[in-house]
């Protein structure tokens, strides 16, 4: 149980680190998010951006072979993740969630090749990263998905990812 005298970033912390183990203990949770946002199982989310919007955003992102995408509060990582490989970046997540971190890690080596991604601990404000120019070049984040045009609602594309298995162009993927 967390203190009232800590500091409401830790408390936040303590928090979610928790909710993170806890869906680590069933697998229900991530099947129906899955199974209802017409995700592949392999993809942790813990928001609600369907298929269709992931391929929106990417798209929106306009991320060069071997860019660096920012992702902060990623969570486990996944939309970042899906990002990163449809497009061939690099990927930088931040969270505060040490927990979400580990999750994410693992997705990450299963997923991406290896030294493609990087996971580590901060917040919106303090995110551990150096200050200006990065030395990977330009940093593209997913903040772009608040500016994204609508697009066609009934393009839904496979993953070009070559270790994802394509998905059905039917929303649900049945």
């Amino acid at each position: 149980m967390t203190s009232d005298k800590q500091p409401a970033a830790k408390r936040d912390a303590a928090y979610f680190d928790q909710w993170y183990a806890d869906m680590t203990t069933s697998s229900v949770r991530d099947a129906i998010v899955a199974r209802t946002l017409g995700l592949p199982p392999e993809l942790q989310s813990t928001s609600l951006l369907a298929w269709q919007g992931i391929a929106e955003v990417t798209d929106e992102l306009r991320m060069p072979q071997d860019g660096l995408l920012l992702d902060l509060a990623c969570g486990r990582g996944g939309y970042g993740i899906e990002v990163a490989c449809r497009t061939g970046a690099r990927l930088i997540g931040v969270d505060f969630s040490g927990v979400a971190l580990e999750q994410a890690r693992s997705s990450s080596a299963r997923l991406l090749p290896a030294g493609r991604s990087k996971f580590q601990v901060g917040t919106l404000l303090a995110t551990g990263l150096a200050r200006g120019r990065s030395r990977w070049g330009d940093v593209r984040g997913r903040g772009a998905v608040c500016r994204a045009p609508a697009r066609r609602a009934d393009r839904v594309p496979s993953s070009p990812c070559p270790r994802r298995p394509a998905r059905s162009k039917q929303l649900g993927g049945r």
